[in-house]
């Protein structure tokens, strides 16, 4: 007796959307597990504004933040310097924003980013990233960092499981906010 070889899929995606238009195309079992997704910080404009009008250089830490940045022109016009921690980052600005960067001449990290505005004569930085990132990669900077928390992590909620057409939940772990 010969049976039709079923596949299974494991999505790894904060969206369940995708995850359902995932299963349609591929069929078989779609487990969904609902991963770490983004969501903007409150009131991060207004921060990020007041920052950059104390100090009017800003860093940027990854493309996440670059793509919010990009949908925000009034924040991007009001620094006079921007620098991005890496190409991908820069990438994003320039396809998205018209802006290009200063990039980081010795390695794609916080700190190279700083020690290049450091070397570049600026006294101080604002870096718009993830609330996630506070703190890191600022230790020993020779000019004044400001971080403004621009979006935070957020976590998905049930998991499921589809098999043709039918659904069922999973038991899953859910991350503590």
């Amino acid at each position: 007796m010969s049976r039709e070889p079923v596949c299974s899929y494991l999505v790894l995606t904060p969206s369940e959307d995708l995850a359902i238009e995932l299963h349609k195309l591929l069929g078989g079992s779609t487990f969904w597990i609902p991963v770490m997704g983004f969501r903007e910080a409150e009131g991060w404009r207004e921060s990020l504004l007041s920052a950059l009008r104390r100090c009017p250089v800003l860093g940027i830490t990854s493309p996440r933040g670059a793509e919010l940045l990009a949908r925000s022109p009034e924040v991007l016009e009001a620094a006079e310097r921007v620098y991005a921690v890496g190409p991908q980052t820069a990438r994003v600005l320039l396809e998205m924003a018209g802006v290009k960067p200063i990039l980081p001449r010795g390695g794609y990290s916080v700190s190279s980013m700083l020690r290049e505005a450091e070397g570049a004569g600026e006294k101080c930085i604002v870096l718009a990233r993830s609330r996630a990132g506070l703190g890191r990669g600022v230790e020993g900077a020779g000019l004044r960092v400001v971080e403004v928390a621009i979006y935070e992590p957020s976590y998905g909620g049930r998991c499921w499981r589809r098999r043709r057409g039918s659904r069922s939940t999973l038991r899953c772990l859910r991350a503590v906010r």
